[in-house]
């Protein structure tokens, strides 16, 4: 199986080209040992027979030789394991997307498993960092559509700082559903009341890529208008201006 140049093989492709490999070359143990992905193999009980450095280091121990996988594994994945290991025993391969270990420090991984002589041999690609991005973004993405403030967020890539984005509150301050803003520029909000040197303020921010925080009256989709504290913040990727995240608090009634 041929990788594209400057492009580490994913862990389907390793054991294809594992597979492949004809078992005369001396090199293929010291490949199989020395690989940064966990390499191992099961029995037909799902116990090891073999499991290189790096799975010896996930499990905690060296000796691993006659240990079940599922003594290392939670509880939950112990299912998971028992179908793969019938899957193998029809002649079939397979993929297992997550499975967590308990062992020397808690990791997920995803395992691509095939028949081998005695039972499965099996390449396993570790998954707990991308599991973590996963859980904080899914975090910060409830954390945007709960706040009562209104969110905005704009492609600063584009000269007319199109909307990319509105939570909840912002369809309920405005009148706005996201269907009706989306793509369109934010500043269709301004308010003729608004003070002229606020604006100016204002745009200037967006020129620069500046924080900018003041009173603007906000124009609502029914045509009334609502004052409120505004407050743009540039968002910089790698030293560049990528969005502005604008957040919109009503305080007319406080204003009142």
């Amino acid at each position: 199986m041929a990788v594209e140049p400057g492009r580490q093989p994913n862990s389907k492709e390793n054991l294809a080209m594992l597979q492949q490999t004809p078992q005369k070359e001396t090199a293929l143990p010291a490949l199989i040992e020395n690989s940064a992905d966990p390499v191992f193999a099961l029995d037909g009980l799902g116990r090891f027979t073999f499991a290189n450095a790096r799975m010896r280091s996930l499990v905690g121990t060296e000796n691993v030789a006659g240990l079940p996988l599922s003594r290392f594994v939670t509880p939950q994945d112990h299912i998971v394991l028992d179908e793969a290991l019938a899957t193998v025993a029809c002649g079939e391969r397979g993929e297992i997307d997550r499975v967590n270990i308990q062992g020397a420090r808690r990791a997920s991984l995803s395992i691509s498993y095939s028949p081998a002589p005695t039972g499965m041999f099996c390449i396993a690609h570790e998954i707990t960092g991308v599991a973590e991005v996963e859980s904080d973004l899914w975090l910060k993405g409830k954390a945007l559509m709960s706040v009562s403030d209104a969110v905005i967020i704009c492609d600063a890539l584009l000269p007319n700082l199109p909307i990319r984005f509105v939570n909840p509150a912002f369809t309920e301050l405005t009148g706005y559903a996201a269907a009706q803003v989306l793509g369109r520029d934010a500043r269709l909000l301004e308010g003729p009341a608004t003070d002229l040197s606020t604006v100016e303020r204002m745009c200037e921010a967006f020129a620069d890529g500046r924080r900018f925080q003041g009173e603007v009256m906000i124009h609502r989709g029914d045509g009334s208008s609502v004052r409120t504290k505004l407050t743009i913040a540039p968002v910089y990727r790698e030293g560049n201006l990528t969005h502005f995240v604008i957040s919109v608090c009503d305080i007319s009634k406080v204003a009142a």
